[in-house]
């Protein structure tokens, strides 16, 4: 399993009184990555809080009994430079081996509008945030001790993201050179907690969860031979960060 590590919505893990800077006074964090983002190139949240933070998290779900293989972000929290190098030193101290790269292999855009034409916006805004989480997590490895935590070869799924169907699917595994990739999805149910998350996927869930085990989608992976892992089989392969 891995931790979806939360620095930007909903309360702390870690009391108010000891990390003031990422918090207020109720114990919310900061609501958006880019005011937390602000916040650090302004010098106004302290590193030892975000440590502080970050290992509460990693503390809490390793009580519970979880071992954790890997590490991502909600919202790509994870790939701010300065978060990135604090995960880098944390992590391997609880047992973790493994990081998100956000580098997006950039899909076959031509044929996911075409198919969305009514949405073309929103696909061209997930494409241009895609090409900047890969600069910006190209940034956040260079040097510091990123070589410590593995990563996928290649990474698919921002732009896609609410869009994912058997076309766009079919589009990524019959290009897949050989290596690891790591597709981001979102499936799951609709309830009622879910219709009151400010969220903008909410069928799309259902319709990713129908879409990723039905047969089609088993009918792909066999014929172009991909085999199904997770980030516990990183362990046996070579450190391409």
């Amino acid at each position: 399993a891995g931790l979806h590590l939360n620095l930007t919505e909903g309360y702390a893990v870690t009391p108010y009184d000891q990390i003031p800077s990422l918090a207020n006074s109720s114990g919310f964090l900061y609501h958006h990555p880019f005011e937390l983002l602000k916040a650090l190139l302004r010098q106004r949240v302290r590193l030892i809080d975000l440590e502080r933070e970050i290992r509460g998290q990693l503390q809490k779900v390793s009580a519970a009994g979880i071992r954790l293989t890997h590490l991502d972000g909600h919202k790509h929290v994870h790939v701010v430079p300065k978060v990135f190098h604090l995960i880098c030193r944390i992590a391997p101290d609880y047992g973790i081996r493994a990081v998100r790269s956000t580098i997006e292999k950039t899909p076959k855009l031509h044929s996911l509008i075409a198919r969305n034409f009514g949405r073309v916006g929103q696909i061209f805004k997930q494409y241009v945030f895609g090409k900047t989480l890969s600069g910006t997590f190209l940034l956040a490895s260079f040097g510091n001790g990123s070589r410590a935590l593995k990563t996928p070869e290649r990474f698919y799924g921002i732009t896609q993201t609410g869009f994912l169907d058997l076309r766009a699917f079919s589009d990524m595994v019959g290009g897949l050179p050989n290596g690891i990739s790591e597709l981001m999805c979102h499936p799951g149910y609709v309830d009622e907690e879910l219709t009151r998350t400010p969220t903008r996927l909410h069928f799309q869930r259902e319709r990713e969860l129908e879409l990723l085990i039905g047969r089609e989608v088993r009918v792909l992976l066999e014929n172009a031979g991909v085999v199904l892992a997770s980030y516990r089989d990183l362990g046996d392969c070579r450190n391409n960060g």
